[in-house]
Protein backbone atom coordinates (compact mmCIF):
# COMPACT_ATOMS: atom_id res chain seq x y z
CA UNK A 1 0.00 0.00 0.00
CA UNK A 2 2.68 2.52 1.19
CA UNK A 3 4.85 1.55 -2.35
CA UNK A 4 1.28 1.68 -4.54
CA UNK A 5 0.99 5.62 -2.68
CA UNK A 6 4.60 6.59 -3.14
CA UNK A 7 6.23 5.23 -6.09
CA UNK A 8 3.65 3.22 -7.84
CA UNK A 9 6.65 2.60 -10.72
CA UNK A 10 8.71 1.19 -8.58
CA UNK A 11 6.21 -0.86 -6.85
CA UNK A 12 5.51 -2.61 -10.40
CA UNK A 13 8.75 -3.60 -10.86
CA UNK A 14 9.18 -5.19 -8.13
CA UNK A 15 5.77 -6.99 -8.12
CA UNK A 16 7.18 -7.97 -12.37
CA UNK A 17 10.31 -9.15 -10.60
CA UNK A 18 8.28 -11.66 -8.09
CA UNK A 19 5.67 -11.96 -11.15
CA UNK A 20 6.39 -15.97 -12.67
CA UNK A 21 7.93 -17.00 -9.21
CA UNK A 22 4.81 -16.41 -7.41
CA UNK A 23 3.03 -17.75 -10.22
CA UNK A 24 4.37 -20.90 -9.91
CA UNK A 25 3.72 -21.37 -6.32
CA UNK A 26 -0.16 -20.78 -7.02
CA UNK A 27 -0.16 -18.38 -3.14
CA UNK A 28 -1.95 -15.52 -3.01
CA UNK A 29 -3.29 -15.27 -6.42
CA UNK A 30 -5.95 -13.45 -5.96
CA UNK A 31 -4.11 -10.57 -4.14
CA UNK A 32 -1.60 -10.76 -7.07
CA UNK A 33 -3.44 -10.47 -9.19
CA UNK A 34 -5.63 -7.33 -7.71
CA UNK A 35 -2.32 -5.79 -7.29
CA UNK A 36 -1.58 -5.96 -10.45
CA UNK A 37 -4.56 -4.50 -11.73
CA UNK A 38 -3.84 -1.62 -9.18
CA UNK A 39 -0.57 -0.76 -10.35
CA UNK A 40 -1.41 -1.42 -14.34
CA UNK A 41 -4.55 1.31 -14.08
CA UNK A 42 -2.52 3.77 -11.81
CA UNK A 43 -1.44 6.55 -14.17
CA UNK A 44 2.35 6.74 -13.07
CA UNK A 45 2.94 3.59 -15.03
CA UNK A 46 0.06 4.24 -17.83
CA UNK A 47 3.66 4.55 -19.94
CA UNK A 48 4.21 1.88 -23.46
CA UNK A 49 7.45 0.66 -21.58
CA UNK A 50 8.69 -3.27 -20.87
CA UNK A 51 7.81 -2.60 -17.28
CA UNK A 52 4.40 -1.86 -18.04
CA UNK A 53 4.02 -4.64 -20.91
CA UNK A 54 5.48 -7.24 -18.46
CA UNK A 55 2.71 -5.91 -15.54
CA UNK A 56 0.04 -6.27 -18.16
CA UNK A 57 1.34 -9.93 -18.64
CA UNK A 58 1.99 -10.78 -15.56
CA UNK A 59 -1.96 -9.63 -14.61
CA UNK A 60 -3.18 -12.23 -17.60
CA UNK A 61 -1.13 -15.08 -16.49
CA UNK A 62 -2.50 -14.69 -13.41
CA UNK A 63 -6.19 -14.03 -14.39
CA UNK A 64 -5.74 -17.18 -16.70
CA UNK A 65 -4.53 -19.13 -13.50
CA UNK A 66 -7.75 -17.49 -11.21
CA UNK A 67 -9.85 -19.11 -13.99
CA UNK A 68 -10.75 -15.79 -15.70
CA UNK A 69 -9.59 -17.11 -19.28
CA UNK A 70 -12.64 -16.10 -21.00
CA UNK A 71 -12.80 -12.68 -19.67
CA UNK A 72 -12.32 -9.79 -22.64
CA UNK A 73 -10.23 -8.29 -20.03
CA UNK A 74 -7.78 -10.62 -20.17
CA UNK A 75 -7.40 -10.98 -23.76
CA UNK A 76 -7.26 -7.04 -24.38
CA UNK A 77 -5.05 -6.45 -21.98
CA UNK A 78 -2.50 -9.39 -23.34
CA UNK A 79 -2.99 -7.33 -26.36
CA UNK A 80 -1.72 -4.29 -25.54
CA UNK A 81 1.12 -6.00 -23.85
CA UNK A 82 2.06 -7.53 -27.50
CA UNK A 83 1.84 -3.99 -28.80
CA UNK A 84 3.91 -2.21 -26.17
CA UNK A 85 6.66 -5.28 -26.65
CA UNK A 86 6.19 -5.03 -30.91
CA UNK A 87 6.46 -1.38 -30.38
CA UNK A 88 10.03 -1.86 -27.76
CA UNK A 89 11.09 -4.96 -30.21
CA UNK A 90 10.90 -6.92 -27.10
CA UNK A 91 11.14 -10.01 -29.03
CA UNK A 92 10.76 -12.11 -25.61
CA UNK A 93 8.03 -10.11 -24.70
CA UNK A 94 6.32 -10.54 -27.54
CA UNK A 95 6.59 -14.35 -27.12
CA UNK A 96 5.84 -14.16 -23.50
CA UNK A 97 2.66 -12.13 -24.58
CA UNK A 98 1.97 -14.88 -27.66
CA UNK A 99 1.90 -17.91 -25.30
CA UNK A 100 -1.20 -15.95 -23.05
CA UNK A 101 -2.60 -15.45 -26.17
CA UNK A 102 -2.50 -19.48 -26.70
CA UNK A 103 -4.38 -20.48 -23.45
CA UNK A 104 -6.67 -17.60 -23.69
CA UNK A 105 -7.57 -17.62 -27.12
CA UNK A 106 -11.12 -19.04 -28.45
CA UNK A 107 -10.61 -21.46 -31.08
CA UNK A 108 -7.88 -24.38 -31.38
CA UNK A 109 -6.86 -22.60 -34.64
CA UNK A 110 -6.11 -19.13 -33.25
CA UNK A 111 -4.55 -21.15 -29.76
CA UNK A 112 -1.93 -23.49 -31.94
CA UNK A 113 -0.76 -20.08 -34.14
CA UNK A 114 -0.45 -17.98 -30.99
CA UNK A 115 2.02 -20.98 -29.75
CA UNK A 116 3.76 -21.48 -32.96
CA UNK A 117 4.76 -17.83 -33.28
CA UNK A 118 5.72 -17.70 -29.37
CA UNK A 119 7.70 -20.82 -30.15
CA UNK A 120 9.04 -19.63 -33.32
CA UNK A 121 10.35 -16.03 -31.61
CA UNK A 122 11.76 -18.15 -28.41
CA UNK A 123 13.90 -20.56 -30.40
CA UNK A 124 15.48 -17.15 -32.28
CA UNK A 125 15.83 -15.84 -28.99
CA UNK A 126 17.81 -19.49 -27.67
CA UNK A 127 15.36 -18.86 -24.87
CA UNK A 128 15.52 -22.60 -23.43
CA UNK A 129 13.78 -22.76 -20.09
CA UNK A 130 10.83 -20.18 -21.54
CA UNK A 131 11.09 -22.78 -24.97
CA UNK A 132 10.76 -25.92 -22.55
CA UNK A 133 7.64 -23.98 -20.62
CA UNK A 134 5.97 -23.42 -24.16
CA UNK A 135 6.51 -27.08 -25.24
CA UNK A 136 5.22 -28.04 -22.01
CA UNK A 137 2.08 -25.91 -21.97
CA UNK A 138 1.42 -26.89 -25.57
CA UNK A 139 1.19 -30.72 -24.41
CA UNK A 140 -0.49 -30.34 -21.37
CA UNK A 141 -2.95 -27.21 -22.12
CA UNK A 142 -3.89 -27.29 -25.70
CA UNK A 143 -6.83 -29.35 -26.04
CA UNK A 144 -5.88 -31.32 -29.21
CA UNK A 145 -6.25 -34.95 -29.80
CA UNK A 146 -3.02 -35.12 -31.57
CA UNK A 147 -1.41 -37.43 -29.06
CA UNK A 148 1.43 -37.78 -30.92
CA UNK A 149 2.32 -34.06 -31.17
CA UNK A 150 1.35 -33.60 -27.20
CA UNK A 151 4.04 -36.98 -26.46
CA UNK A 152 6.68 -35.21 -28.91
CA UNK A 153 6.10 -31.53 -27.34
CA UNK A 154 5.95 -32.97 -23.64
CA UNK A 155 9.35 -35.35 -24.21
CA UNK A 156 11.40 -31.84 -25.95
CA UNK A 157 10.73 -30.15 -23.00
CA UNK A 158 11.36 -32.85 -20.33
CA UNK A 159 15.33 -32.52 -22.65
CA UNK A 160 14.96 -29.17 -22.29
CA UNK A 161 14.46 -28.98 -18.33
CA UNK A 162 17.10 -32.22 -18.17
CA UNK A 163 19.96 -29.82 -19.96
CA UNK A 164 19.44 -27.03 -18.12
CA UNK A 165 18.65 -28.73 -14.97
CA UNK A 166 15.51 -27.27 -13.87
CA UNK A 167 14.11 -29.31 -11.28
CA UNK A 168 10.57 -27.94 -10.95
CA UNK A 169 10.29 -28.25 -15.25
CA UNK A 170 12.10 -31.60 -15.53
CA UNK A 171 8.87 -32.86 -12.31
CA UNK A 172 6.63 -31.16 -14.35
CA UNK A 173 7.59 -32.68 -17.45
CA UNK A 174 7.21 -35.79 -16.39
CA UNK A 175 3.90 -35.65 -14.56
CA UNK A 176 2.19 -34.63 -17.61
CA UNK A 177 4.11 -37.50 -19.79
CA UNK A 178 2.58 -39.72 -17.35
CA UNK A 179 -1.49 -38.14 -17.19
CA UNK A 180 -0.68 -38.52 -21.54
CA UNK A 181 0.24 -42.28 -21.14
CA UNK A 182 -2.52 -43.00 -18.33
CA UNK A 183 -5.10 -41.15 -20.95
CA UNK A 184 -4.04 -43.28 -23.60
CA UNK A 185 -4.45 -46.28 -21.79
CA UNK A 186 -0.55 -47.42 -21.25
CA UNK A 187 -0.93 -47.74 -17.41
Amino acid sequence: EWSLETCPDACLELVNCLGYLSLSSLNNMTDMLNWLWELTSHPANSARTTTRALGLLHWTWYANANYEKTSIRVQSMNMESISISEELEDRNGIAHAYLGMALVTGTLDDREAYFQKALALLRETNDKVWIAFALLYFGWLIETQDYARKLASLEESLAIYRQVGYTSGIIEALKQLGALAIRQGNF
